[in-house]
């Protein structure tokens, strides 16, 4: 089972997945150098975390990934094997973790995005895509059963959803738990705020590429179409 944590506006929901992954989740302690080597209990400050080039974690999410993933590399989103799902929204940021799993441990953060990874320009409720195109499958082959809207060309699936972890807390602070350092190239960027639920190791900063950046004031005013605005 993973859990997914998704905020809008800084005022998140929280939606629980169901599907079972048959792998445990390690503590800290037990992903090895790797992981704890990138950990920090209390320092550095967040606005210090740039000491390294690159940061590899193991995570029992990236089955396909030999269970070995960096920071800021794509990740895939385990709700998108629901042929009933119907995308991600670009005012929301997700969070696709285990439960229980350790503060700073890696996650896939769904940041600002729209749609579908796989399915750049969504389809119909009948399953066609626009101008009679192919429509959405899962990743396992699965067509989609529900309208998907297509993806903001300015905010494709290659900059914005990715493998993260924690750096800090919902105050910014990093005294009171464990936490990542994240690599040279990303900042730890406030991204989930408090509801007041048992999962507090979750909400707070995260590591985010510059290319990630979500400027709500000009963030996707042109959408993925394959005649008038080819996307990738």
């Amino acid at each position: 089972m993973r859990t997914t944590r998704t905020k809008a506006a800084m005022k998140p929901t929280v939606v629980l997945g169901a599907r079972n992954e048959g792998r445990p989740w390690p503590f800290c302690l037990s992903l090895g150098v790797l992981f704890c080597a990138a950990c920090s209990s209390g320092s550095p400050s967040p606005s210090e975390s740039a000491g390294t080039t690159a940061l590899q974690l193991t995570s029992p999410l990236a089955g396909a990934d030999a269970g070995t993933v960096m920071v800021g590399s794509p990740c895939d989103p385990d709700q998108q094997s629901d042929p009933s799902f119907q995308g991600f929204d670009t005012s929301e940021i997700s969070v696709e973790t285990l439960p229980n799993a350790p503060s700073g441990a890696p996650v896939c953060l769904i940041d600002h995005f729209n749609g579908l990874v796989s399915c750049p320009y969504g389809q119909d409720a009948s399953g066609a895509g626009p101008d009679g195109g192919a429509g959405c499958e899962t990743p396992g082959g699965v067509p989609v059963t529900v309208t998907v809207l297509p993806q903001c060309a300015d905010r494709p699936p290659a900059s914005t959803v990715f493998w993260s972890c924690r750096c800090a807390n919902v105050d910014g602070g990093t005294g009171d738990d464990t936490y990542c350092v994240c690599p040279s190239g990303s900042s730890c960027t406030p991204s989930l705020a408090s509801i007041g639920t048992t999962d507090e190791n979750i909400v707070g900063s995260y590591c985010v590429p510059p290319a990630a950046i979500y400027a709500p004031a000009t963030a996707c005013t042109v959408k993925c179409n394959p005649t008038a605005h080819p996307c990738p």
